[in-house]
């Protein structure tokens, strides 16, 4: 097995995913990450997934709706129902990608279609997950590269991993341009164009209104955020630093980043 072969089954061991030979292709891994110990198989605990179809459904749905709000530019899932190994009592991670300067204008006017069409979002705190919807990732369409700091495995992972089952105007590949570097990671999971992303102009009175909702909703949650992104032009609503995890996890198995 190569190098790049063992360092994917090394990752995925650490979400207890299986990969068959066609994934293990897909994200075999590329120059950033080097495995400097001998390696070893590792023993997977093989869970039982639910019925991936039927919750793809349920983010096909939620993405038509979600649609009608005009500011949504692109609606993906992420997690681990993007790999395909979603358990039976998991929730549905989504992704929203927004037009310039619409972020926080945008997100109540989501969950307000949402809950007209009686589609059931995950609540804060709550033990029920099971085929909700999670919105927890809601990017600008003019922030679209991951900052530095945030660049690792990980995200690169989750980056790449996005399925988009609503596309407006090919912003999914904007979101694949903005991110090239991923593909230090994971160089054949997702053919990244090459055409450079353009950020779109600013327009100032929807600039101010977006500001102006940010500030409200970012006091009402200020009380209950730990180590969430929130910002004006993107928030990651992530309770737990996965990435501190896996880079650690990485490291213990023998798998570096080369800088």
């Amino acid at each position: 097995m190569r190098q790049s072969h063992q360092i994917s089954v090394l990752y995925h061991s650490i979400f207890s995913c299986r990969l068959t030979g066609a994934d293990l292709d897909r994200w075999q891994a590329g120059p950033a990450l080097r495995l400097v110990k001998k390696f070893r198989e590792p023993d997977i605990v093989e869970r039982k997934v639910g019925d991936q179809q039927a919750k793809l459904e349920i983010a096909k749905k939620a993405a038509r709706t979600i649609s009608r709000v005009p500011f949504v530019k692109m609606v993906g899932v992420t997690g681990s129902l993007a790999m395909n190994s979603a358990q039976d009592w998991a929730d549905i991670d989504l992704m929203l990608i927004v037009k310039k300067d619409t972020l926080w204008i945008s997100r109540p006017l989501v969950y307000l279609v949402l809950m007209l069409a009686g589609l059931k979002t995950r609540q804060p705190e709550s033990k029920e997950e099971k085929d909700l919807l999670c919105l927890n990732v809601w990017v600008d369409e003019g922030s679209l590269s991951v900052s530095h700091k945030r660049r690792d495995a990980y995200t690169a992972h989750e980056v790449l991993a996005v399925i988009p089952v609503f596309d407006q105007g090919g912003v999914f590949d904007n979101w694949l341009s903005a991110n090239s570097w991923a593909g230090s990671y994971w160089p054949k999971a997702q053919k990244i164009p090459n055409d450079e992303y353009v950020t779109p102009r600013a327009n100032m009175l929807l600039s101010a209104l977006n500001h102006l909702f940010f500030v409200v909703q970012y006091l009402y949650m200020l009380p209950k955020l730990s180590v969430e992104t929130v910002r004006l032009n993107e928030a990651y609503f992530h309770p737990f630093d996965w990435s501190k995890k896996i880079e650690l996890k990485l490291k213990q198995m023998g798998v570096n980043t080369i800088s």
